[in-house]
C-alpha cells in the first residue's frame, strides 16, 4: 500500500508504482493517436498536439528514471529507418 502512494521524490516529481505510469503513458499515447487523426497530417504542429506529445515523453522519462533504464521497452517509438 506504501508504495502505491504518491510521495515527493528527491528529484522533485511525483513518484508513482511503474504499472500506474504504464497506464498513464498508454492513455496518452491513445489520445495523442485520436488527436493526431482528428486534425490530420497537415496540422501536427498546433499547440494541443505539441502539448500532449510532451507530456507523453516526459512520463516515459518518469517511467525511465523509476526503473533506472538507460533504453525504452516501448519498441515503436524508436525512429524509424531513413529508407523507409
Amino acid at each position: 500500500m506504501v508504495a502505491r502512494r504518491r510521495k515527493l521524490s528527491q528529484e522533485g516529481y511525483v513518484s508513482m508504482d511503474c504499472q500506474v505510469l504504464l497506464r498513464r503513458i498508454q492513455r496518452k499515447r491513445k489520445e495523442l493517436e485520436r488527436l493526431a487523426r482528428r486534425k490530420g497530417t497537415d496540422s501536427l504542429t498546433t499547440g494541443l498536439v505539441y502539448r500532449k506529445s510532451c507530456e507523453l515523453d516526459s512520463l516515459i522519462v518518469q517511467y525511465m528514471k523509476e526503473n533506472r533504464q538507460m533504453e525504452l521497452d516501448f519498441p515503436d517509438y524508436y525512429p524509424l529507418p531513413l529508407g523507409r
